[in-house]
This record gives structure tokens, C-alpha cells and sequence, in this order.
């Protein structure tokens, strides 16, 4: 009997002899983390390293923004993007991030970011990222992918345009046709409509000069049946051009800057006097007539005049200077008498003159090109 119980003794002896060296040897090989352990931990990287912990700050890929690298505080406040890489095996040291790109494995179809995987280092804020190493079947990967992102820009491009040049004129169609339009398409599209806007101005203005000219002519040619002289009118014929027109500004001024069509291919309706020092320069009336119009706006023409030239031809003045208009409705200007100065009022992003000539009846539709008139 004692010796079954030295037997037995030695056995559990050995056990745990055997389970001391195992256990020793286990707890040097694998380190744990203690409580507070910073950076990016044994059992965090076995989860492909999503977060890390420095200097107390949260590093971490976002799961509900395709995995974008975010900072914030160490209690969660504080939530931001660094930027738009889709991250993961995250860490901190000293002044930078280092993390694994992933670009390709999220929605990434048109990102432009250069390669889209590999190992990165970023400063702390995000910015700035180098790459450390990537394979040469992620670079031909990367470049099929950034290929076919061309190729799919282009197709949206050439959609756009299609649905651009089909887009129907109403007011609704119209607004999402600017939409898609350059700024300068923008400026041009508004200077347009603001045009469009003092067409009925205009036309009422003509319409109450031609009643006036008729009634004027009626009553001269009652007054000659009763023996009257007709001692009417005191505009000056024309005859420094046989056309009948003179340049409306100094002839050193007298340059087209923009003609009867825009740079983008729409009907400007006129020509545009814009040499450089031209601001404050006199505008004249090219021909002898009355004054039909003369208005004030801050939009559209902004400062300007009409003239009627008992001819079936109107002109107009557009975007002079604020308060130079030094003649009124009603009144008879003489070829070359000043009307008003050169400005940029109403919708206009620089000095110079907007010149039309329009034929009866006067309308927006009825402007036709001036250089048929000009010298």
C-alpha cells in the first residue's frame, strides 16, 4: 500500500512538473496586453487592425463610410474624415499613420486617388500620403481600373451632351439645361433672358412713337390742306456716312470686341464696344432720330436708350454709365450728339457698350447686324 502511494505521488509529481514548464513556456511566447495598452493591439490586428489608439486619440476605418480613416477622442467625441482611403492594419508612431490601402475593395469606381492599394504613411492629420510599397499586379490592376474610369467619364460626358442638345425650350426644361451649363454659359444664358425681359418695354415704347408719328403726320397734312406750313422736326440729316450711321463711341474706341454671335455659338443680337480705357467714354446717337426709351435698371441693359430713326430702323444703347444719360422720351437727338457715357450697368462684367439696330416692329426678334449700318 505504501508503495502504490509513492507511485502515485511521483505521477502527480510529474504532471505538474510537466504542466509548470508548459505554462512557462506558453506565457513568454505569447504577450498579452494589459489594461492600458495604447496603439494597435495583438487581438486588434487580428481583425485586420480597423483601429488604434495614440496619444489620446482613436484612429479608426469607418464601416459606415467605406472604411475612411477617421480620428477622434479618446471618450468618442469628435468624430472626423482625415481622408477618402479605405483602410486597414492601422498604427500610430511619432508623426505619422501608417495603414494598408484598400481602395478597390470598396466603392471606389471613381476614385482618382493615384494607386489604389498598398502600404501608406500619412502626417497625423491625414495628409500628405506616400506610398511604402506596392506589387507590380496592383499597379496594372490599378491602372485597368483607373482606364475603365476614363472610358466611363467619357460615356457620361458624351450623355450629358446628348441630353443637353435635347432638352426642349420650356421653363422648366430650360432651368435644368442651365444647370448642366459652364459658368460662362450661365452669364450668358442670364444676360439673354434679361434681354428678353425689357422686350416688352421696348415694343410699348415704338408702338406709342409710331401712334405719335402718325398722329405728327396727319396733322401736318391737315395743316398743309388748310394752307399751313409744317414747322415740325429738328433732327439733323446724316452726312458723314452715306449708310447714314457714325460709330456710337470715339473712333478710337471704335474696335468690336464681341460680335453678333458668342463665344459659345448663341445669338448675342448686337456687338459690344470694349477697348481697354473705353469707361466714361461719350456714347453717340448714330443717326438723327427721337428718343424713345431711356431707362435706368440695375439688371438686364442697365443704363440705357432707344432711338427711333423714321426710317423703319431703331438703336439701342446699352449698360451706360449710372446717371449719364443726358437725354429723355420724346426728345430729337442729331446725328453725333451725346446720349449718355459708357459704363457697365445692368448685366455686365466690364465697361463697354452693347450697340443693336432693329427694323420694324422693333422687337427682340427683329435685331439684325449692325456692321450692315456701321461704317
Amino acid at each position: 500500500m505504501k508503495k502504490i502511494i509513492t507511485i502515485i505521488v511521483s505521477i502527480v509529481a510529474v504532471i505538474a512538473l510537466a504542466g509548470g514548464l508548459t505554462f512557462s513556456y506558453f506565457s513568454t511566447r505569447f504577450k498579452y496586453n494589459s489594461k492600458t495598452a495604447v496603439g494597435n493591439t495583438a487581438g486588434n490586428l487580428n481583425n485586420k487592425g480597423r483601429f488604434c489608439e495614440y496619444d489620446g486619440k482613436i484612429y479608426f476605418a469607418n464601416p459606415y463610410d467605406d472604411g475612411h480613416l477617421y480620428v477622434m477622442n479618446s471618450d468618442c467625441s469628435n468624430a472626423r474624415a482625415l481622408n477618402t482611403d479605405s483602410v486597414y492594419y492601422i498604427n500610430v508612431c511619432g508623426n505619422y499613420i501608417y495603414y494598408v490601402r484598400n481602395n478597390l475593395s470598396s466603392a471606389k469606381e471613381n476614385s482618382f486617388t493615384g494607386q489604389m492599394f498598398g502600404v501608406y504613411r500619412t502626417d497625423l492629420d491625414g495628409q500628405n500620403a506616400d506610398t511604402i510599397t506596392t506589387t507590380k499586379n496592383q499597379v496594372a490592376e490599378a491602372k485597368t481600373q483607373l482606364e475603365e474610369n476614363k472610358k466611363s467619364l467619357e460615356d457620361a460626358r458624351e450623355l450629358q451632351e446628348n441630353k443637353k442638345n435635347a432638352l426642349a425650350v420650356n421653363k422648366s426644361e430650360k432651368n435644368e439645361k442651365v444647370a448642366q451649363l459652364s459658368d460662362e454659359d450661365k452669364k450668358l444664358q442670364q444676360q439673354i433672358e434679361d434681354m428678353q425681359s425689357q422686350d416688352s418695354a421696348i415694343r410699348a415704347a415704338i408702338k406709342k412713337a409710331q401712334a405719335a408719328e402718325e398722329a405728327a403726320k396727319k396733322a401736318a397734312e391737315s395743316n398743309k390742306n388748310n394752307g399751313n406750313k409744317n414747322n415740325g422736326g429738328n433732327s439733323s440729316s446724316p452726312s458723314s456716312n452715306p449708310g447714314g450711321f457714325i460709330y456710337p463711341v470715339p473712333s478710337a474706341y471704335a474696335k468690336i470686341t464681341t460680335g453678333l454671335y458668342y463665344s459659345n455659338g448663341s445669338y448675342h443680337g448686337g456687338v459690344d464696344f470694349g477697348s481697354g480705357g473705353i469707361a466714361g467714354q461719350p456714347v453717340y446717337a448714330v443717326k438723327s432720330g427721337k428718343v424713345i426709351l431711356a431707362l435706368a435698371l440695375t439688371t438686364s441693359y442697365g443704363n440705357y436708350v432707344v432711338i427711333d430713326h423714321h426710317d423703319g430702323t431703331y438703336t439701342l444703347y446699352a449698360h451706360g454709365q449710372a446717371g449719364s444719360i443726358c437725354v429723355s422720351p420724346g426728345q430729337s437727338v442729331s446725328q453725333g450728339q451725346q446720349i449718355m457715357k459708357v459704363g457697365s450697368t445692368g448685366n455686365s462684367t466690364g465697361a463697354h457698350l452693347h450697340f443693336e439696330v432693329r427694323v420694324s416692329p422693333g422687337g427682340y426678334n427683329n435685331r439684325v447686324s449692325p456692321l450692315k449700318y456701321l461704317p
